[in-house]
């Protein structure tokens, strides 16, 4: 025992912050290599559900692309930094698949830059490799978070960046080993980049960082010290954006025009289980407070820390619109309560040999639950990445295109509640299928029907034609090289509409539109009933039906 003891003791835990900063950056660029060649390199991307929000993903970038402006030339709640990056890279002539891909690689690849020069100061190495590779697999992986391997979708992946974000702001909560003035000039640009992203993100992530760094401010000197300019640098970026554009009163208004118009969320038993079933991540989380307790570690802070941090998670996963299981910023809270309890023995009198093995021990406690935490959703997420690249390379050898270079598997076209196919189906079929299955399209067979349209639409209207879709998200516009109309939007997921009195909002939604795309089987059922009861009327005044195909009508205005 005294022989593990001394092994322990002798460990050299915390490398130079130069040579940490180095390995990380390796590890950071070999990450990336990997990155590409799986996820980018094959040229096309495939997605096994929400294929919805991916055709409303790519819309947004389109729209970016042409030069709209989010929020001021169409009304998203999404931030800017959902959209511009996407839209930067189908600007610079890449297509919509490889713009989806490469947004996800360079996100990962600046955050874990980020992440590196903020663990290197203040972290043992193989915890912050740990770390940095998770928050590299849950920014580049397009899976929903806590799916299973096989549910690869680009869908709400402004989520899995927030929590990445998030992650990294979260590590300030500990000073850096070594205080230097370019280590500061460092920090405080990492932590204003981080608060302006998150922001221009979504603005529950923004909160919840900004808020974090303004607690944060009272933990120490030096964090009072970067805390506070960060925050002179974020608050004067707004200043500067709005001024120059505009933009942020926009933003703010689409954002809080969503929330007042937002049916009260209900409690109850659906919002305790999304709760409850993280109640292993808790206990997980409060074992590594009470360790680092009782290896000496005894600060308030470290207890309002923890539970800050869980709370503005929770808030976080009840506005994730119940797509999303898991808590991936916790990570941090291992990392900077293994990295307190690593301290708390080497500030114990040069004699007091034992007390800092004790201390050591505890650490590599702490940071094997961090491990024990990260380790399942990281296999998970790899796994979803190599059965994507498989998915793609045995689609490409059968000849599958997709839209816009988006594959889905063939062989989900099939409706498991209905048991068949319902391609060529007439009217009446269409009918039939809509009012007895009981679930959305499935992606493959929605991939069909859109391609359909596409061709539909390719061969009946013009260059300078404006289409709208009566659907949640249109593609059309992005695959054909339209220009949007005025008033739409990426995503309009409409669940109650009240028009009456509203013919001036009517005018007003069609009056940009040249033609209109009608679905025969829509994505979600649902929501096209509540849009034919709030548009059929006005439609059938004002357009006349031009073509149809299997699963579509197209309306040209009268």
């Amino acid at each position: 025992m005294s022989s593990i003891s001394a092994l322990i003791g002798s460990v050299q835990w915390k490398p130079s912050s130069r040579i940490s900063l180095a390995v990380l950056g390796a590890w950071t660029v070999l990450l990336t290599i990997l990155g590409y060649l799986v996820l980018v390199k094959p040229g096309h991307t495939y997605v096994a559900v929400f294929l919805n929000d991916v055709f409303g993903i790519i819309d947004g970038f389109y729209r970016t692309s042409i030069g709209q402006i989010p929020s001021v030339d169409f009304k998203t709640l999404y931030g800017a930094a959902t959209w511009y990056p996407g839209g930067l890279a189908m600007r610079l002539g890449f297509d919509a698949a490889n713009a989806l891909t490469l947004m996800h690689l360079v996100t990962a690849s600046v955050l874990a830059v980020m992440a590196c020069l903020v663990c290197a100061r203040r972290f043992p190495l193989l915890p912050s490799v740990m770390f940095i590779g998770f928050v590299f697999c849950l920014v580049l992986v397009p899976m929903r978070l806590g799916g299973v391997f096989w549910h690869v979708t680009h869908g709400i992946f402004y989520t899995r960046y927030g929590w990445a974000a998030l992650a990294i702001a979260l590590l300030f909560y500990a000073d850096p080993t070594s205080k230097s003035r370019s280590g500061a000039v460092i920090d405080t640009a990492v932590l204003a980049c981080l608060m302006l992203y998150a922001l221009y993100l979504k603005i529950t992530f923004g909160a919840v960082v900004v808020g974090f760094v303004i607690v944060n401010a009272v933990t120490s000197s030096y964090n009072r010290r970067i805390s506070l300019s960060a925050l002179g640098i974020f608050v004067l970026a707004l200043v500067v954006i709005e001024l120059v554009s505009g933009y942020n009163s926009a933003y703010f208004s689409d954002v809080f025009g969503v929330i007042e118009g937002a049916p009260t969320p209900r409690g109850g038993r659906r919002q305790f289980w999304s709760v409850a079933e993280h109640a292993g991540v808790f206990l997980l989380c409060l074992s590594a407070l009470v360790v680092a307790y009782v290896s000496g570690r005894r600060r308030f802070f470290d207890f309002a820390f923890l539970v800050g941090c869980i709370v503005a998670s929770i808030m976080i996963l009840r506005t994730s619109g119940g797509y999303s299981k898991g808590l991936p910023a916790l990570a941090a809270v291992f990392l900077v309560l293994g990295e307190f309890t690593r301290r708390q023995g080497l500030s114990e009198e040069a004699g007091a040999r034992e007390g800092t093995v004790e201390s050591r021990i505890a650490a590599i406690a702490i940071f094997t639950m961090m491990f024990a935490f990260i380790a399942e959703p990281t296999v998970v997420r790899v796994r979803s990445l190599l059965h994507g690249y498989i998915q793609i390379s045995m689609l490409q050898k059968t000849g599958e295109i997709g839209v816009m270079g988006v594959l889905s598997d063939p062989r989900n076209r099939l409706d498991p509640t209905l048991n068949h196919d319902v391609f060529g189906h007439d009217p009446a079929g269409h009918q039939m299928y809509n009012s007895i299955r009981r679930s959305d399209v499935p992606a493959g067979e929605y991939s069909a029907i859109v391609a359909e349209g596409v061709e539909l639409l390719r061969d009946s209207v013009s260059a300078d034609a404006t289409v709208l879709s009566i659907e949640q998200t249109s593609a059309f516009s992005a695959a054909l090289g339209l220009r949007p109309p005025a008033n739409s939007k990426p995503f309009d997921y409409s669940k109650k509409r009240d028009t009456s009195g509203e013919q001036a909002a009517m005018q007003q939604f069609f009056s940009d539109a040249r033609y209109v795309m009608v679905p025969e089987v829509p994505y979600s059922k649902k929501h096209l009933e509540v849009l034919i009861e709030a548009y059929g009327p006005y439609l059938d005044e004002h357009f006349i039906e031009y073509r149809r195909s299997p699963h579509w009508r197209l309306y040209r205005r009268r």
